[in-house]
C-alpha cells in the first residue's frame, strides 16, 4: 500500500494538472490507474502465509551477513556504467 500512495504522489507531483490549457489526461489515466490498485487491493482478503515467503530467521540473516555493501562512489559509478552504458 505504501508504494501505491508514493506512486500516486509522483504522479501528481511530477506531472503538471495542465499542458497549454487542456487537461492533461495522461497524468488523469496514471492516477486512476493506482487507485484501481489500491480498490483491487482492499477487496481481497489479507492472507499473511500467501505474501511471506517460508525463510525461517537463519537463512533471512545468513542471507544478509552475505551482502557486500559498496559505499564507494567511484566503484558504484564505474559498474553502473557497465550495466547501462553512457549513450552518446
Amino acid at each position: 500500500m505504501p508504494l501505491l500512495l508514493k506512486d500516486m504522489t509522483f504522479s501528481h507531483e511530477g506531472n503538471k494538472t495542465f499542458i497549454d490549457n487542456m487537461v492533461n489526461f495522461e497524468k488523469i489515466r496514471m492516477i486512476a490507474n493506482t487507485i484501481r490498485a489500491v480498490r483491487h487491493c482492499r477487496s481481497q482478503p489479507f492472507n499473511p502465509e500467501v505474501c511471506q515467503p517460508n525463510k525461517n530467521h537463519a537463512e533471512v540473516r545468513g542471507y544478509v551477513r552475505k551482502l557486500c555493501v559498496i559505499d564507494n562512489q567511484r566503484t558504484l559509478t564505474t559498474l553502473s556504467y557497465r550495466l547501462e552504458p553512457r549513450r552518446t
